[in-house]
């Protein structure tokens, strides 16, 4: 993960420029264009990553991006969401380095990855609904889950907001927790919360200091 937000760093997020060798994704046709993007990403791991586990190839891809080889460090980035579980992240990551004229693009590769088992590629699928029929927000909140059960913290924080919306203590309680338990700051500082004022002021402090463990730079951890 850190690799990863390593390369999302140093890429632009809001242009690219694509180099020679993927000249031939400026097809105006989204479904030709990601078939070729995928075709090229498999090239570039095989040439690159070849005998190597995708956590060697993460540093590859890091590598190439701090020596501003953008193009390829995305292709392997994309092509490693597709290889495996271990480094999931990619997909999503890849999502956001797309330039704001390429959103048709963004969302099929964000498809993709929630598809191939990408947690916070569903969570990034949810930027593209609308969320103004009931239908839409269903949509929404099952992305969401989908992303908790994948093991995505941020989808969990999610799902225990809109309970904590239809005060349901105990289910907003759940997903909070286990938001805090894959790691999510957010997650263990609501959770420490609801222990307060329940005035449980140990299990407050407990996940209070797991919050800040994590992230430290919240002011109520200063």
């Amino acid at each position: 993960m850190i690799k990863l937000m390593a390369i999302i760093t140093i890429f632009s997020i809001s242009t690219i420029s694509l180099s020679s060798e993927v000249s031939l994704l400026t097809k105006t046709n989204n479904e030709d264009r990601l078939k070729n993007l995928l075709e090229f990403s498999q090239k570039k791991f095989n040439e690159l990553c070849k005998d190597k586990s995708l956590d060697e190839c993460n540093e590859i891809a890091s590598s190439l991006a701090k020596e501003g080889k953008r193009d390829i460090a995305m292709s392997l980035a994309l092509e490693i969401c597709q290889r495996g579980q271990t480094s999931k992240d990619a997909c999503y990551w890849y999502t956001y380095t797309m330039s704001e004229n390429a959103k048709g693009l963004n969302k099929m590769v964000a498809e993709l990855a929630c598809k191939n088992g990408n947690g916070q590629g569903c969570t990034s699928l949810t930027q593209f609904i609308p969320r103004k029929l009931a239908k839409d927000k269903k949509l929404v909140h099952d992305l969401f889950m989908k992303a908790c059960d994948l093991g995505t913290g941020f989808g969990c924080n999610q799902i225990a907001d809109e309970f904590y919306h239809k005060n349901n203590t105990p289910k907003a309680m759940e997903y909070f927790k286990k938001a805090c338990d894959l790691k999510y700051s957010l997650g263990c500082f609501s959770l420490s919360e609801y222990y307060k004022d329940m005035g449980k002021m140990e299990e407050h402090i407990k996940y209070k200091k797991i919050s800040c463990d994590l992230d430290e730079s919240k002011s109520d951890c200063k």
